[in-house]
């Protein structure tokens, strides 16, 4: 995409992402506790996701992909802070910069079943950042209305109009432990995000 599109599609995208009158739920530890945080979402939140205004700046992990650099741009408008690479690309250098950036007292957010997928499928990313890092993970999920969603797409990215209501939700945070299994914590994280998915729903359909 030439420059001069790139910024104008993420400086709208921004704008709308801005306008979602949003409303968090179990976020009150972000406040009162002493982060970093690992954000854990899936890919079809991500858009929601960003539009919540946390009090510390948190670190995205985005792929090396076209549609990784519009994201890039975007959340860069939005003041969050960039890592580029996935698990097929410049995957351990980026993880990485995350520990760097985790262990300077900054948060960090991945998408856990991106870039490609398979849909909802939490990889080990995010469990070895904690495990490096020390700071516990934290599920979030969010639904809005109105919302669509792209059917052919892999992961059914989420989308809202301009001025959506969007409900985001927050796990309680998740302490890693070197001597449990990995695949325990990725059915944990996974089941997780499937039910603050199913909440950030409930929660929208009680407003």
């Amino acid at each position: 995409m030439m420059p001069f599109l790139l910024t104008l599609s993420s400086l709208l995208v921004s704008r709308i992402i801005r306008s979602y009158r949003y409303r968090a739920y179990n976020d009150e530890f972000l406040y009162s506790q002493k982060g970093p945080f690992l954000f854990a979402l899936f890919h079809s939140a991500q858009m929601l996701v960003a539009s919540y205004r946390a009090p510390f700046r948190t670190n995205i992990l985005v792929s090396l992909s076209k549609d990784g650099e519009i994201a890039a741009s975007v959340l860069r408008n939005l003041g969050f802070g960039i890592v580029r690479g996935s698990s097929s690309r410049r995957g351990s250098e980026a993880l990485d910069e995350l520990v760097s950036a985790v262990k300077s007292g900054e948060s960090a957010a991945i998408t856990v079943d991106g870039p490609r997928g398979p849909l909802n499928e939490v990889k080990s990313g995010i469990i070895r950042l904690s495990l490096s890092t020390g700071a516990p993970v934290v599920c979030v999920s969010a639904a809005a209305k109105p919302m669509y969603r792209l059917e052919k797409s892999w992961d059914r990215f989420m989308l809202a109009p301009p001025f959506a209501k969007v409900c985001i939700c927050f796990s309680d945070p998740i302490d890693i432990k070197e001597n449990t299994e990995t695949d325990y914590y990725k059915k944990l994280i996974r089941e997780e995000l499937i039910s603050l998915s199913e909440k950030s729903l409930k929660m929208l359909c009680e407003t």
